[in-house]
């Protein structure tokens, strides 16, 4: 969140916050001037008067011209408001893709994807940071058609990366974007809401995606089935897979996401991920537990979204 202010004076930003999705001095500068260097697109969002805005652009205009107006925005900067995809249509997209490509099991070749989808894919051993020093993982230029994959230190999390931008053009995220760069912290959305805003929706489709282009779900579940079975997980009435703090649970499901991760060639991180997506998972360790207060907080929160009248679809 951030506060911008915008009179006679011209634009000043007022407060920024740097976390998550922030709203930087310099990312608010490119996104009125255009620039060479690499910055985070579809990163500002703004309500005002019962409409949301993905773009400074859109939101400077409806200011000016008054929220009785329907602003048609035609700039490169703000094409359309990007809709709610269902899960369904997701996996339908990313199943169609490993069909093409003649899938069966095992790691997916996502080199041959990229080249099925005539994308042009380049490798980097560079670091590439953002303005703000952010390593920039990745990037896509939707008119070229072209990926481009930064430096990783692990290389199964250059193939969610990876699977992330092919996301982004298996799911036609070109109508909304000439480019996308990714950083670390967009491999971390992973929940998406009918009210939820343009770039977070891109990034989770995005994600979503990858998950399943990288994890397949009937081969994912193939998998879980033959690691348990190597392992001797049962369901003693936990779970189908039920992990807590004592070791003789915490340390088999330790063993299998490493020979899921292993298999898929993905993080277990990312295994863990699709295991919780799936409702494979029952997790009751201690660190995963949400504090008394914050899950006050959450119910409290869920609570006024239900009631609020202004919001949108």
């Amino acid at each position: 969140m951030g506060i911008v202010k915008y009179d006679e004076a011209g634009l000043e930003v007022v407060a920024d916050r740097s976390v998550r999705y922030c709203l930087e001095n310099r990312f608010v500068k490119s996104q009125i001037f255009r620039s060479e260097h690499p910055i985070k697109s579809l990163k500002f969002s703004a309500f005002y008067d019962g409409r949301f805005f993905g773009t400074i652009n859109h939101f400077l205009r409806g200011l000016e011209l008054g929220p009785s107006v329907d602003v048609e925005i035609e700039d490169e900067t703000s094409r359309v408001f990007v809709p709610y995809l269902p899960a369904e249509h997701i996996e339908k997209s990313a199943q169609e893709i490993l069909e093409q490509v003649g899938y069966k099991s095992g790691p997916v070749d996502l080199k041959k994807i990229c080249s099925m989808l005539s994308l042009d894919l380049q490798f980097s051993d560079q670091l590439v940071e953002d303005e703000d020093g952010t390593p920039i993982l990745g990037s896509a230029n939707f008119d070229r058609k072209s990926i481009k994959i930064n430096s990783h230190a692990d290389r199964n999390r250059e193939r969610f990366t990876l699977g992330h931008e092919i996301g982004h053009f298996g799911l036609k995220h070109g109508q909304y974007l000439r480019s996308e760069t990714i950083v670390e912290r967009d491999l971390f959305v992973d929940r998406e809401s009918e009210k939820g805003f343009d770039y977070e929706r891109l990034e989770f489709q995005a994600n979503y995606f990858s998950s399943n282009i990288i994890m397949p779900n009937h081969v994912f579940r193939a998998a879980v089935d033959v690691a348990r079975k190597n392992l001797d997980i049962r369901d003693r009435g936990h779970g189908y897979i039920f992990v807590d703090d004592q070791p003789c649970n915490l340390l088999p499901y330790d063993k299998l996401l490493l020979e899921l991760s292993l298999y898929f060639e993905v993080s277990k991180r990312a295994t863990e991920i699709k295991l919780r997506k799936m409702g494979l998972l029952t997790d009751q360790r201690t660190r995963n537990q949400a504090s008394p207060t914050a899950k006050l907080l959450e119910k409290i929160i869920g609570s006024s979204q239900r009631r609020s009248p202004s919001d949108g679809p």
